[in-house]
């Protein structure tokens, strides 16, 4: 039997209507909350031309918790509960079986000068997944290529909407685009293995 090739725009998969109603509002409510605490970071991946954006780390490139963040502040214990959901929600729409998480990151970014932020892949080994997920209405597109950042690359954009969950390799170039007509775009970054 001859295996059909997928094509690289096929393995990024889009959800409007996996994450409930009540669960989206709570995210964005948590996330938005006056006392939830952002912290800015200069670039989004550290390339010379890069846009500036606001951080929430839950988890970085280890498997512990940012301790040094009070787990027990209301307001951070709810907005990991929402991102905890959703990711459980999103792992739910894959015929894969996720393994381990490697990083939950929430980022906020704001009209820009930069247009978007570097092309990067999120981790080079296919057996990593990644999952974005759009905390509000926003425009500021995610760009996906089927290499490096040339326009004739391009292989799909995912426009933010409150509830949406973008799903691919995390070896698959993209970038996030600033908002231009929004005040700003937040979204929760996951990465993951796959078994």
């Amino acid at each position: 039997a001859r295996q059909l090739e997928v094509s690289m725009k096929e393995l990024i998969r889009v959800y409007d209507d996996v994450v409930p109603e009540t669960l989206s509002s709570m995210t964005l409510d948590a996330f938005s909350n006056e006392f939830f605490p952002w912290y800015w970071q200069d670039a989004t991946v550290g390339a010379p031309i890069d846009i500036p954006q606001f951080v929430h780390p839950f988890r970085l490139e280890t498997l512990q918790e940012f301790n040094h963040l009070d787990m027990f502040d209301k307001h951070r214990q709810m907005a990991y509960n929402c991102a905890k959901g959703v990711f459980e929600r999103g792992i739910g729409t894959m015929p894969e079986e996720a393994g381990t998480v490697h990083r939950i990151k929430a980022n906020l970014t704001q009209p820009n000068r930069v247009k978007h932020s570097a092309a990067h892949v999120d981790m080079k080994p296919d057996y990593y997944y990644s999952m974005l997920y759009y905390i509000n209405d926003a425009d500021g597109d995610t760009v996906f290529f089927s290499e490096g950042d040339k326009p004739e690359n391009e292989i799909a954009r995912v426009s933010p909407k409150k509830g949406r969950l973008a799903i691919f390799p995390s070896n698959i170039s993209h970038y996030g685009s600033s908002p231009i007509h929004t005040k700003r775009r937040m979204v929760i970054n996951y990465i993951f293995t796959v078994l």
